[in-house]
C-alpha cells in the first residue's frame, strides 16, 4: 500500500442545487445506433454517483488517441487493493472525526495517536457497529474516506480514516474537498498522490459479481517508482502529474522514473478495442476488462513497492474483498505471476489481471473538452 503522506493542494468546494435521491439522467449516447440497447434512465445517486459528465461516468471515445503504457509484468508484479471508506448512511449517528497523528508511520498505531478534543470534522453520520479495526490491509493503509453527511447529498473526504472498534471514536488527519453525488464534478478528494476523489472511481460492492457489471471508470495505484513520468518543464506547467489529478506526490521529481511521457498521475488507462477477451479465462476478469475497455481508470495513487492496486469499496455493507472471496473462491489480491505456474482459480485470476494490466494504454488526449478522448462513445 501507499505509505507516504498526502501532499497539501488546492480544495475546491462545489456547491451545487440538490436534487432528489433519485434523478433523471439528462444524457444519451453521442452515437444511440451504437451504443448498448438500453441504459438506464435514472440512478441511486448514492450507488452510482455524480453528474452524467463527470470523469467517472462519461464512457471512452472509439477514436482516442492512445500511447502504450509499456507496463511489464516483471518479476515481484503481483496485484493488491486500496480500500475505499464509503459512509454514505447519512441518517446513521452523528459522530466527530478526531485528529490522530500516526500517518504512515508504521511504528504508531492510528487509534494510540488521537488527539482527543482535537476535531477535523463534526456531525459525521457513521453506523455506531461499524469498525475497520483489526482487518484492514497493510499496516498503514491509505483509507481514502467518503462520509456522506445528513443533507444526503453532501460528502466530506479524508485521509488516512480509522473507526476503532464498533462504537469506537472515529479518526482521520486531513480533510480535503467536499463534493456533491448527485450533481458533483466527482473529481477533487483524498487520495493523497493525486488529490482525486475518495468515492468516485471505487470498485462497488454488486459489481464485480457472477452476471455483474462496472459501469463507470475505476481507480488504480501503480509503482510510480518504475512507470510514472516526471518532468519539469511540463507546457501545462503540472510536473509529473495531468489532468484530472490535482498534484503528484511530493517526492516525485526524486521518485517517478516512468520512460512513458504520457504515463504520469491523473493519467487515464484503457484496454483498446482489439484486445481479446476470449484470451481471459476467468469470468471476473472478463467484467473487469469490459470496464477497462469502455471507462477505463485513472492513476490515483502510487503503491510505493513491485504492485499495483484497485481501489475497491469498504463500508457498513461490508467490503469488495470479502464479497470476492464469497462470490469466486478466491482472494481479490494475487500473486505474482512468476510464482503463479498451476491451474488454480487464483492463479489463473493472478494472469488474466496481468494481462490486462500490461496490455494497458493511456489516453492521451483525456481533458476537460475531451473526457476519455474523441470519437464515439464506447457505451
Amino acid at each position: 500500500m501507499n505509505h507516504h503522506r498526502p501532499r497539501a493542494f488546492a480544495v475546491i468546494a462545489v456547491f451545487t442545487v440538490l436534487v432528489g435521491l433519485f434523478y433523471v439522467s439528462p444524457w444519451r449516447p453521442t452515437n444511440p445506433a451504437k451504443a448498448e440497447s438500453t441504459f438506464p434512465t435514472s440512478r441511486d445517486a448514492a450507488s452510482w454517483p455524480f453528474a452524467w459528465n463527470s470523469i467517472w461516468n462519461l464512457p471512452r471515445g472509439s477514436s482516442a488517441k492512445l500511447v502504450p503504457a509499456a507496463i511489464t509484468a516483471s518479476t515481484g508484479m503481483g496485484m493488491t487493493v486500496d480500500e475505499d471508506v464509503l459512509v454514505l448512511e447519512p441518517g446513521a449517528p452523528k459522530t466527530n472525526i478526531e485528529l490522530n497523528t500516526a500517518g504512515w508511520d508504521g511504528s504508531k498505531t492510528r487509534c494510540g495517536s488521537i488527539q482527543t478534543g482535537t476535531v477535523v470534522a463534526r456531525d459525521v453520520p457513521i453506523p455506531a457497529n461499524f469498525s475497520t479495526e483489526g482487518s484492514y490491509l497493510g499496516a498503514t493503509p491509505n483509507q481514502s474516506a467518503a462520509p456522506l453527511m445528513g443533507d444526503g447529498a453532501s460528502i466530506i473526504q479524508t485521509q488516512p480514516f480509522h473507526r476503532c472498534g464498533a462504537n469506537g471514536p472515529a479518526t482521520s488527519q486531513y480533510v480535503f474537498g467536499q463534493d456533491n453525488i448527485r450533481t458533483g464534478t466527482g473529481i477533487v478528494g483524498a487520495h493523497g498522490g493525486s488529490g482525486m476523489s475518495s468515492l468516485g472511481g471505487t470498485l462497488r460492492l454488486g459489481e464485480l459479481v457472477p452476471g455483474g457489471a462496472i459501469n463507470h471508470a475505476l481507480k488504480v495505484n501503480l509503482n510510480c517508482a518504475v512507470l510514472c513520468h516526471y518532468s519539469g518543464g511540463e507546457a501545462d506547467g503540472k510536473s509529473g502529474f495531468r489532468w484530472p489529478a490535482q498534484a503528484a506526490d511530493g517526492d516525485a521529481s526524486n521518485r517517478y522514473r516512468g520512460s512513458v511521457s504520457a504515463l504520469q498521475m491523473g493519467s487515464l488507462l484503457i484496454l483498446p478495442a482489439d484486445f481479446d477477451e476470449s484470451k481471459l479465462t476467468t469470468e471476473p476478469a472478463k467484467i473487469m476488462a469490459r470496464a477497462l475497455q469502455n471507462y477505463g481508470a485513472y492513476i490515483v495513487d502510487d503503491t510505493g513497492w513491485a504492485v499495483y492496486a484497485v481501489s475497491t469499496e469498504w463500508s457498513p455493507r461490508g467490503r469488495v474483498i470479502d464479497e470476492f472471496q464469497s462470490k469466486w473462491g478466491h482472494p481479490f489480491e494475487a500473486g505474482p505471476t512468476s510464482t503463479c505456474a498451476d491451474t488454480s482459480a487464483d492463479c489463473l485470476w493472478a494472469k488474466d489481471m496481468a494481462r490486462m494490466f500490461t496490455a494497458l494504454h493511456v489516453v492521451d488526449d483525456n481533458s476537460p473538452d475531451s473526457i476519455g478522448g474523441a470519437g464515439v462513445r464506447r457505451a
